[in-house]
């Protein structure tokens, strides 16, 4: 076994290896509890109660309950405004454009957060837009996107803000209800905490080597780059500790000592 640095998924504890063991019927009562305890907490974790807000459990990835947002919320005659800066955001144009949505993209590199005041602008400009959405944690760059500034934008226009925080929800506090977002898509079991390196300028240097070379000691980074630059991921998210991050640490460095 080895441990897993990514941004998911992710390492976790024996307790939940072991509870993964038991196989539950889910017309029971006691597994009915266990899910409306599920959504109970996630409720309080967002500052929000019932009637107002409840909890849909997705079965599926992450892009399996963004795709079940936009194309559930956003009707016919809606328009939506993208704020990207990432893969992820650039992929709910993706999953907007195969459902026919009709979407306007505003777009950030990847180490710049969408700004507010841009967003507002283009909201006067497109008086159509009736939702916008963005994604808080970006992972694709590690970066941590202001939706506080955005949805006070959003509120003020009178819109709907969709906020997909699949790697943030649970480990940022998020006040949902004073931020006026509406559809919240979250995943209790992750934080942002996801950093990206650039490639080292060193002529011998090559990821897929390095990514073998941590493997074979126990570790697991995110091979490959999802950004136009030269980058690899290393995520500390999970049953990991700073001893484990001080150990991939040595063992980077001893991989491009011997280079």
């Amino acid at each position: 076994n080895y441990k897993l640095l990514t941004p998911g998924p992710l390492t976790t504890t024996d307790t939940v290896k072991k509870e993964m063991l038991f196989d539950h019927c889910t017309w029971d009562d006691d597994y009915k509890k266990i899910t409306l305890s599920i959504r109970e907490k996630l409720l309080k974790l967002a500052h929000v109660n019932e009637p107002a807000y409840t909890v849909v459990l997705m079965q599926g990835s992450g892009t399996f309950g963004v795709e079940s947002v936009l194309t559930s919320v956003i009707g016919e005659e809606d328009t939506l405004l993208i704020a990207a800066n990432g893969a992820y955001g650039e992929r709910m144009g993706d999953i907007a454009r195969h459902a026919g949505i009709h979407y306007l993209m505003y777009k950030e590199d990847y180490n710049k957060i969408p700004s507010a005041e841009k967003i507002g602008e283009i909201l006067k400009e497109h008086p159509e837009i009736t939702h916008v959405s963005m994604v808080h944690s970006e992972t694709t760059s590690g970066i941590l996107n202001d939706i506080a500034s955005v949805a006070k934008v959003v509120k003020g226009a009178g819109k709907t803000f969709i906020v997909d925080a699949m790697s943030s929800f649970g480990g940022v506090d998020i006040p949902v209800g004073d931020l006026g977002i509406r559809p919240y898509i979250g995943s209790e079991h992750q934080g942002p905490i996801i950093t990206t390196f650039l490639y080292p300028e060193h002529h011998n240097f090559s990821f897929q080597e390095m990514y073998q070379y941590i493997k074979d000691r126990g570790y697991a980074i995110y091979p490959g780059k999802v950004t136009d630059a030269d980058t690899f991921r290393i995520g500390n998210i999970g049953e990991i500790y700073k001893e484990d991050i001080e150990k991939l640490c040595s063992i980077i460095r001893e991989f491009l000592e011997e280079r």
